[in-house]
């Protein structure tokens, strides 16, 4: 063999390796995530495979610039190195392909469409989210991952990879106490193309304790939404999902917040069977409205045993989110005794009992949200520390905030607050976020009961949205708070 063949034959072997090289997914070429190669295409050339390999969610973009003579188009695969994820087949020297993509290692074809052979450079670029991604799988509230309580934790949405995309996660909150949770998701956008169909829209579900049966829900439009309840101790359910976009993180902040000061009564006690004790002359509390595993604790039965034939009169006040009525039923806790259906926060029921005998005291919530009540049974007919004001014109003897009412309400409503002593008042609607939308007064008021009107508009005089807001009394060092729900 002369030495020109052998030089011809090394040469053809030396060719044939730079045309298969990268030809197929088996052979592909890598790229980095940010980084840039080129190559040629011709007639012994016309496809090449690149692989590009991501550690994170987030946002890969291809970009493939040609010469003049050759028409390249480009495809990015899935993992698999099979499934398309986006293909670019535009005419001309520039082609892109893009995708919000999970952790994986993604495969690109480049290949001649037209032409007959040129040089071409391709780019990659790869940007991830600022929050922290969620700890996967987190798509069903069997698997869901626990949030901060009164605190905040951060998720990512919308990013694809092995034929599938995380359009949902679950979050599960543990409280300890009755109160009222509330739950914000502030979202933002991954999406670099800035296209007018790619604003980010996640919407928000709290769910009971059995992860199905649904408390709250936020469908609105935009970058923030807000579920809450008036809950019981238990864990909680919150489902964040994609309506509308393409990929982007999340923060998730909980908090429990308007829990009640008193304590609460000995659950369950929903029915006369099941009664709490009322022992004469000691006050006893409980709470009213919180909700969980479906059902909403309405009202609380108490068992009375009178201690002579004197007269008993049983108070009950409640705190200014409630409306409680209380009736007194005989030993057999359904024939009916008394009752008392007065609004406001405070009810009396009087008894003429046999010595000895027991008498069943239901307090039920009428009207209002959730919160906490005392309840008292005494020889007079005037408690010691409960604020009734009568027709003749008793002073309340403490500082009280109604819930408003109607509620919801539009487009007006009527707020109730008593003061027992002169002092400075301020009276004023925040939005949900802590926006201070109107002042309905800010200064010194005598001891009595005033009812102000808020119209629904804010400081400038323009009507307000539909929404919740946030009603705020701050009187000397205490500060009351109410929540409000205008329906337009």
């Amino acid at each position: 063999m002369t030495r020109c063949t052998l030089l011809l034959i090394l040469l053809l072997l030396v060719s044939f390796s730079a045309f298969s090289q990268g030809s197929s997914i088996g052979s592909a070429t890598s790229l980095s995530a940010n980084g840039s190669a080129s190559g040629t295409l011709n007639n012994q050339s016309t496809t090449h495979y690149w692989q590009v390999t991501t550690s994170a969610n987030g946002y890969l973009r291809i970009e493939v610039n040609s010469g003049s003579l050759i028409d390249a188009d480009v495809t990015l695969y899935d993992t698999d190195g099979t499934s398309t994820i986006l293909y670019d087949g535009r005419s001309g020297t520039y082609s892109e392909v893009y995708g919000f993509l999970k952790p994986g290692t993604y495969y690109i074809k480049v290949y001649r469409w037209s032409g007959t052979g040129d040089t071409y450079t391709i780019t990659s670029s790869f940007s991830s989210p600022s929050r922290a991604p969620d700890a996967e799988l987190n798509d069903s509230y069997s698997t869901a991952i626990s949030a901060n309580l009164n605190g905040t934790s951060t998720g990512h949405l919308g990013f694809s990879g092995s034929s599938s995309r995380d359009e949902v996660d679950f979050w599960k909150i543990t409280t300890t106490q009755d109160g009222w949770l509330r739950v914000q998701v502030r979202s933002d956008s991954l999406d670099l193309r800035q296209t007018g169909d790619a604003t980010l829209d996640f919407d928000v579900y709290l769910y009971d304790i059995n992860g199905t049966m649904t408390v709250s829900s936020d469908g609105g439009t935009g970058t923030f939404s807000q579920v809450d309840g008036y809950l019981r101790p238990g864990t909680y359910f919150v489902k964040v999902y994609l309506w509308h976009g393409r990929a982007g993180s999340y923060e998730i902040k909980s908090d429990l917040l308007l829990c009640p000061s008193v304590a609460n009564d000995p659950e369950q006690n929903d029915s006369y069977s099941s009664a709490s004790t009322l022992t004469f002359g000691i006050a006893s509390t409980g709470h009213i409205g919180y909700r969980t595993n479906g059902l909403t604790d309405t009202q609380d039965y108490w068992r009375l045993v009178a201690p002579s034939s004197d007269s008993i009169y049983v108070h009950v006040t409640s705190d200014s989110t409630l409306d409680v009525d209380v009736t007194a039923y005989g030993s057999d806790g359904a024939t009916f005794v008394s009752s008392d259906g007065r609004s406001g926060v405070y009810s009396r029921i009087g008894i003429k009992p046999t010595s000895g005998a027991t008498y069943y005291i239901r307090a039920y919530k009428w009207q209002g949200t959730a919160g906490s009540y005392s309840i008292i049974a005494v020889a007079s007919s005037v408690a010691v520390g409960i604020a009734e004001e009568s027709a003749q014109g008793v002073l309340p003897t403490r500082i009280t905030l109604d819930q408003n009412y109607p509620n919801p309400f539009n487009p007006t409503t009527t707020i109730r607050y008593t003061l027992p002593k002169e002092g400075r008042v301020r009276l004023a609607v925040y939005s949900i976020l802590g926006q201070e939308i109107a002042v309905l007064h800010d200064g010194v008021q005598s001891a009595a009961s005033y009812s102000p009107v808020w119209d629904g508009k804010d400081k400038q005089g323009i009507d307000v949205p539909s929404g919740i807001y946030l009603i705020r009394l701050q009187a000397g060092e205490q500060q009351f708070v109410r929540k409000a729900v205008l329906v337009r």
